[in-house]
């Protein structure tokens, strides 16, 4: 692997996990677009740029290369990059406590105001309330949670299905 394949290899990555932000913040982007007033646009905006920043990222991953790594293709050696299976096994669960550290506080914090809205709504006027829709605002911390918890535990069969597609 030459150095511009491998910064090419890290920008594509970024660029998925950019992509996986987008999606993870899907649900504020569609109940943003189905509400008939926008009153909350930092919703929108937040997981479009995501999602836009990572889709332009992993196409033109290349091209974003080229401006970074400034050396010959001609005369440059190969970069002996060869993990082992236990590197990579520690690399994905220490990217799944990343991304579990990342969805339990604002699963946590979505129960929390579910939780005091239910709480307090007793002393809300009957005319001002409105119909909580919080799982909208879970489905986001979940999907982190379970694909935190999945890379943790899981990572011996992802190890061993990337065996498989090495050696093919």
């Amino acid at each position: 692997m030459k150095k511009n394949e491998f910064v090419t290899l890290c920008l594509k990555i970024m660029g998925l996990y950019f992509i996986l932000m987008g999606i993870i913040n899907l649900p504020h982007l569609l109940s943003c677009l189905t509400e008939t007033q926008i009153s909350r646009w930092d919703f929108f905006v937040s997981p479009l740029l995501f999602f836009i920043c990572g889709i332009i990222l992993f196409c033109k991953a290349t091209s974003f290369t080229r401006s970074i790594v400034n050396v010959d293709t001609d005369k440059e050696s190969d970069i002996q990059f060869e993990p082992s299976d236990n590197t990579i096994r520690t690399a994905l669960q220490v990217m799944g406590f990343y991304i579990l550290a990342q969805g339990i506080p604002g699963f946590c914090q979505i129960l929390a105001n579910a939780a005091l809205y239910y709480y307090e709504v007793s002393s809300i006027p009957r005319y001002l309330q409105q119909q909580q829709q919080h799982f909208i605002y879970l489905a986001g911390p979940t999907a982190q949670i379970f694909l935190g918890l999945w890379l943790i535990i899981g990572s011996r069969r992802i190890m061993y299905y990337i065996r498989l597609l090495r050696h093919d």
